[in-house]
């Protein structure tokens, strides 16, 4: 945008530091995941007519076009993978409380939180594997690593 600045907040370049020396630490390069995020609509728990779409979705679609778009870009996560190794899924500026990581159901997994503000790691999950809940803190900067069981 001609005319407007961002303005790098006291402290910004350290998170940086911090979030790109975890992703350089990995032992392989990391490869876009395109995690499946909609097939728990294809089961709704609440009774839907054949033919109809569940509430949620038929909500999404009755949005003007450029509500949608503000709605993916805010609720956007970014995911990549390494084979079946490792999964990383950060969230950038979306704050969420409650989510969950797809993993392959024949390996188990140690699951990590990242808080790159705080800059700290907390293990969540030592033998996880297959759809894993997460409880996350609400705010942005969270990243998930999860890497798999020798």
């Amino acid at each position: 945008m001609v005319g407007k600045r961002r303005h790098i907040k006291r402290g910004e370049p350290k998170r940086i530091r911090f979030l790109k020396e975890l992703v350089y630490s990995l032992p392989c390069a990391l490869e876009p995941w395109n995690e499946p995020i909609f097939e728990d609509f294809s089961n709704p728990t609440e009774i839907v007519k054949e033919g109809e779409k569940p509430p949620f979705l038929q909500l999404l679609e009755s949005l003007p076009e450029e509500e949608r778009v503000n709605l993916a870009w805010k609720s956007a996560s970014y995911s990549g993978h390494c084979g079946e190794e490792i999964y990383l899924k950060y969230f950038a500026r979306q704050c969420a409380a409650v989510s969950s990581i797809r993993l392959p159901l024949e390996h188990t997994y140690k699951v990590e939180m990242i808080d790159v503000w705080e800059m700290t790691r907390e293990t969540m999950y030592e033998d996880a594997s297959g759809k894993t809940a997460l409880t996350l803190p609400g705010r942005e900067g969270i990243a998930v690593l999860a890497v798999k069981n020798p």
